[in-house]
């Protein structure tokens, strides 16, 4: 009789473990977002009961510039960008979390497609373009908030965007 009661405590006590150990990440984590402030990487990571079960870290366009114009690798500095919570924390967390991180993530994205616009399609010279990138990435890695770097892409999408209207509308004279 006892041993039956070993057995099945025992039996009972895997049955939670691997509940835990497999299920429960699927029904009760979180997936969490963060950003390299000093290379432009991206890691993803989820997690359940505070323990990491799937990480993954990526690069980004941001991050295939800075190495295009042979920008100084630094230790990655990771900032927390996104959450969302998955499973039965759904009903009891927030959803879908954007942090400031974030913003500054998105920004880097529009500012090295702005880049990539400019030196393919409007003949930016390329110590202009490293300039440009390497002064923004001073601004990506001092920001707390994104308001510097927001302003920066902001003044810079408007003056190209005045100068391809003005360019555009020069033509049009010219051939009437």
């Amino acid at each position: 009789m006892k041993k039956k009661v070993i057995i099945i405590g025992v039996s009972f006590l895997v049955a939670v473990l691997a509940i835990l150990l497999f299920a429960a990440p699927l029904f009760w984590g979180t997936s969490k977002v963060y950003f390299d402030l000093n290379n432009g990487l991206v890691k993803k990571q989820w997690d359940s009961f505070g323990l990491v079960y799937w990480e993954s870290i990526k690069e980004t366009d941001y991050s295939k510039l800075l190495k295009k114009f042979e920008l100084n690798e630094a230790p990655p500095n990771w900032r927390l960008a996104y959450g969302e919570e998955l499973g039965g924390r759904r009903f009891f967390f927030p959803q879908n979390l954007c942090y400031s991180y974030g913003r500054i993530a998105s920004m880097t994205t529009a500012f090295s497609m702005w880049i990539a616009m400019c030196t393919e399609y409007e003949n930016l010279p390329i110590q202009e373009a490293r300039e440009k990138v390497l002064y923004f990435s001073e601004l990506v890695k001092k920001s707390g908030d994104s308001s510097e770097a927001k302003d920066y892409i902001i003044h810079h999408f408007n003056k190209g965007f005045n100068e391809a209207f003005k360019t555009n509308t020069e033509s049009l004279d010219a051939k009437k």
